[in-house]
């Protein structure tokens, strides 16, 4: 180690060496001193890296120990405000006696001859963080997995403390329905549900711009916005960045980033834009995969789960008993025939409606043209012949005559087709007994 001190000791480049576990520093060279305008030993030796050469009260966030292994280098950049240079840095590990020592060798790119420019690596830094973002979105074929491991990466790369996605609600409030918390930080996101326009009317007059709102001190932005202080206050945040969702013309969100590190917050500003409308693309991605789910499992008239939901349904039922409601309309010929079909599509939106509200929380499927199952879990015997009695008398109250099969099993161990067709059986002999009643009611009236 005395000899890698003395090597580098009048090196070009700044140079120090800490011991990892303790993050104390045991070596800083002459470029390293003259930098940091540093005149004794003490000021250095002994001392937390993160406070002799950053100022912090705490590890540098973006530290590269993890990182970091014997025999090859980690090479990144970083910009030092304490001395106001950019600089790119090569980080190893060496271990002597047992003891693990980093060392980092870093070049002033301002004293570099051509040099890149600070614009330059902070341009570099974030095409990386929008690489990894991209990479995180396209790794998976679920659009709302897509959306949260894409703030995840987010959060992580701008070392903040929540990375979060806001929509706007019909009644015109925003509620938060993505939210990524570093280890440690409270997640907010069930406190932030149906946040009225009032608090929003400040920021949402930024977004209808197309602006960002960047806040550096929360304490300094109270007068500013009274009531979204009081928003963010009890949240713990001190400093954020938000910006508007957008497809087009429509605003319809925003997304935002707590308490980023002070010296990053410029950098993630000149992307935000960017990361908006990509971010706002996933969210199209994922209401276009629902309204082609919604579309796939139900029905296009009545709203209803249709046939093809049902096996996805059956194949998630616990073995537990099961009641099968089977439904046939009566007299939707004789609407469409003498009324039109418009007036008979009503009449089975009107039927489709009746149900589901009867049986709610509880499935209804459509099974095509004037037919509806709904299934029952957990009923005993005796209580789904009280609910098939309870759902006749609903029915006739709502003037709609149905023949009704009713099956109650104590298990679902059954094929679904076996139940199916007992349940089509009992639903045809109620339809026969139907007209059957409807006959005798003519030649009484003939006979009268």
């Amino acid at each position: 180690m005395k000899e890698l001190m003395q090597f580098f000791e009048n090196y070009a480049d700044v140079v120090y060496i800490t011991e990892i576990s303790t993050n104390k520093v045991v070596f800083l060279n002459k470029a390293g001193r003259e930098a940091l305008h540093l005149t004794s030993d003490d000021q250095y030796l002994g001392q937390k890296c993160y406070k002799t050469f950053y100022g912090y009260d705490l590890p540098c966030p973006n530290c590269t120990n993890d990182f970091l292994n014997e025999n090859t280098f980690y090479d990144w950049s970083v910009i030092n405000e304490r001395v106001a240079s950019t600089f790119l840095v090569r980080d190893t590990m060496i271990v002597e006696n047992g003891v693990a020592y980093r060392v980092e060798i870093a070049t002033d790119l301002n004293t570099l001859n051509p040099s890149p420019s600070q614009t330059q690596i902070k341009m570099n830094n974030n095409e990386r963080i929008l690489n990894n973002v991209y990479d995180a979105a396209y790794s998976t074929n679920d659009p709302i997995k897509a959306i949260e491991l894409s703030i995840e990466t987010l959060g992580r790369q701008f070392d903040s403390d929540r990375m979060y996605i806001f929509e706007d609600n019909p009644d015109g409030t925003s509620s938060n329905t993505y939210e990524w918390c570093r280890k440690g930080i409270t997640p907010e996101i069930d406190n932030l549900q149906n946040v009225p326009a009032s608090t929003m009317h400040v920021w949402n007059k930024h977004f209808e711009k197309g602006e960002n709102i960047i806040i550096y001190d929360l304490e300094e932005y109270k007068p500013i916005d009274p009531e979204m202080y009081d928003t963010l206050k009890p949240q713990n945040i001190h400093s954020l960045v938000v910006g508007p969702l957008t497809i087009g013309d429509h605003h319809f969100g925003f997304y935002g980033v707590d308490n980023p590190p002070h010296d990053a917050i410029g950098n993630i500003t000149t992307m935000y834009t960017l990361l908006g409308k990509f971010l706002a693309s996933l969210l199209r991605d994922r209401d276009r995969a629902k309204k082609l789910r919604q579309l796939s499992y139900n029905d296009a008239l009545t709203g209803l789960f249709n046939r093809a939901s049902l096996h996805d349904y059956m194949k998630a039922l616990k073995n537990q008993s099961i009641t099968f409601f089977f439904f046939d309309l009566n007299g939707l010929k004789h609407i469409n025939d003498y009324y039109g079909h418009h007036e008979g599509d009503l009449f089975i939106i009107r039927t489709a409606n009746v149900l589901k509200n009867f049986f709610m929380p509880d499935p209804v499927f459509r099974m095509g043209g004037d037919e509806f199952l709904s299934i029952k879990i957990g009923l005993t015997e005796a209580e789904a012949q009280d609910m098939n009695e309870a759902l006749r008398k609903h029915l006739a109250d709502e003037d709609i005559s149905t023949a009704v099969g009713m099956v109650w099993k104590p298990d679902n161990s059954l094929p679904f087709n076996i139940i199916f067709k007992e349940a089509d059986y009992q639903m045809y002999n109620d339809k026969k007994k139907y007209y059957s009643s409807r006959l005798h009611d003519r030649r009484i009236d003939r006979n009268s």
